[in-house]
């Protein structure tokens, strides 16, 4: 069985017990003054740690990633289940479903209720200055 190599992180092993137990309880989703009380200190202290322990507001930090990174990881592996679903959707009799599912695709691919204006320079001097001053910044942004 592999070791889990976080555990061996001086960044873990500075927190108290309650520390630790307190990001567990968050990252369970607990308000903080259930993790307060479960934790034995006062919502003042979770505070003040999330507020001014860098060891604990890192960790915290670590354990909310990884966290998400699961999440992330599950829904990519329903993703396609889901377009397929909404596909269908785009399929029925129904309008409102239709438009529903079409509403929700463009949103997905960013497509609606974001600012469609076309953009861009109207002229060739303009766009010519344009790509200048973009050549200018790549330079100094290589040094």
């Amino acid at each position: 069985m592999a070791r889990n190599t976080r555990t061996q992180d001086p960044v873990r092993e500075a927190l108290t017990a309650d520390q630790d137990k307190a990001i567990s309880l968050l990252i369970e989703g607990k308000t903080p003054a259930e993790v307060a009380k479960a934790a034995g200190i006062t919502t003042g202290i979770l505070r003040d740690w999330q507020d001014n322990e860098p060891a604990f507001i890192a960790e915290l930090n670590h354990r909310r990633s990884t966290l998400w990174e699961s999440h992330r990881d599950s829904l990519r592996a329903v993703l396609g289940k889901a377009v397929q679903v909404l596909c269908e959707d785009l399929e029925s009799e129904d309008g409102r479903l239709r438009q529903a599912a079409a509403i929700h695709i463009l949103r997905a691919a960013g497509m609606y209720g974001g600012d469609l204006t076309p953009t861009g320079h109207t002229t060739p001097e303009a766009v010519e200055k344009q790509k200048n001053q973009d050549r200018i910044l790549q330079d100094l942004m290589t040094f």
